[in-house]
């Protein structure tokens, strides 16, 4: 009397239960279910009456300094275009420092930043350059060995901004003119 093997039993066990009895079993707080959303709650949902003022306060002072804050920037930026557009091409950018005043408020200073008068070159590294070595399109320093002179606009430029055109004999032209 040998017995079935155990794998078999286990199959046939198995095989002898239908779909009906291996059911889920259902849950019993489903009238307490209730959604569960991702809900946001900070100090502005949080906040009671007198935290509710305060919020209300600071919202009030931040937009009144947004507001003033570009009514000023208004007043204080004076470019006159004209005076920096030279021929053809534009000058070298003149930055002024920004300063903060006593109010923590930015405020330009009468300091023009000038750039140094020695500087290396941006192509083959020679030092001492004077400041009016510098590319005409891209205001980078280099020395006269690298800077080209266009043949139509007669502006010095570097060899990353410049063509050379060989048609009619060997000239340079610089990129705004190639065009």
């Amino acid at each position: 009397m040998s017995s079935p093997p155990l794998h078999t039993s286990f199959k046939q066990l198995f095989n002898t239960q239908n779909a009906e009895t291996m059911s889920k079993r259902s849950c019993p707080f489903e009238e307490d279910l209730c959604p569960q959303l991702k809900v946001h709650v900070g100090p502005k949902e949080a906040a009671d009456g007198n935290s509710k003022e305060e919020l209300e306060k600071i919202y009030e002072n931040t937009m009144a300094l947004l507001k003033n804050g570009s009514k000023l920037s208004k007043d204080v930026v004076n470019i006159d275009h004209h005076e920096k557009i030279r021929g053809y091409h534009f000058e070298s950018p003149r930055f002024k420092q920004m300063i903060m005043n006593d109010k923590l408020q930015l405020e330009m200073s009468e300091k023009i930043i000038v750039n140094l008068d020695k500087q290396i070159c941006s192509n083959c590294g020679e030092l001492g350059i004077s400041d009016r070595s510098c590319c005409f399109h891209c205001i980078d320093c280099y020395c006269f060995k690298c800077l080209s002179e266009c043949s139509k606009c007669s502006e010095q430029f570097c060899p990353k901004c410049t063509f050379t055109i060989y048609e009619g004999g060997e000239h340079v032209e610089c990129l705004e003119c190639y065009r």
